[in-house]
C-alpha cells in the first residue's frame, strides 16, 4: 500500500538492464624464473611490452632484511614470464588461437 502512494501515478516502474564487464587482474603471484623477464600484454591494444617490477625490502622477524618484488597492476593486461620477447609473441599467438 505504502508503494503505491510513493509511486507516480500514470507511470510504471522501469527496469534497466545492466552489462557485466570482467576485468582480468594479476592475483597472487608467481615465483621468479632464473633468466626469464616478466612480460605484460595488453589485450585491447595488442601492445606487449616489459613489467614494471619494483623490490622492496623489509625487516623480518629475526631481524634479517626480507625482499620482494611486486609489479604495478595495469588495466586490461595479462602477465607471463618467458626467456625472450620473441617466445612471448609465440604464447600470445598460441592463445589467441585456443580462443577461435
Amino acid at each position: 500500500m505504502i508503494d503505491e502512494l510513493l509511486r507516480p501515478k500514470g507511470k510504471d516502474p522501469i527496469l534497466k538492464e545492466t552489462q557485466f564487464q570482467y576485468e582480468y587482474t594479476l592475483k597472487g603471484s608467481m615465483k621468479h624464473h632464473k633468466g626469464h623477464i616478466l612480460f605484460s600484454y595488453n589485450y585491447i591494444t595488442n601492445e606487449l611490452k616489459r613489467a614494471e617490477v619494483k623490490q622492496e625490502v623489509m625487516v623480518g622477524m629475526n631481524g634479517k632484511a626480507v625482499h620482494k618484488k611486486k609489479t604495478h597492476e595495469e588495466k586490461n593486461c595479462i602477465y607471463f614470464q618467458r626467456m625472450n620477447e620473441k617466445n612471448a609473441w609465440k604464447l600470445i599467438n598460441k592463445i589467441l588461437q585456443q580462443k577461435k
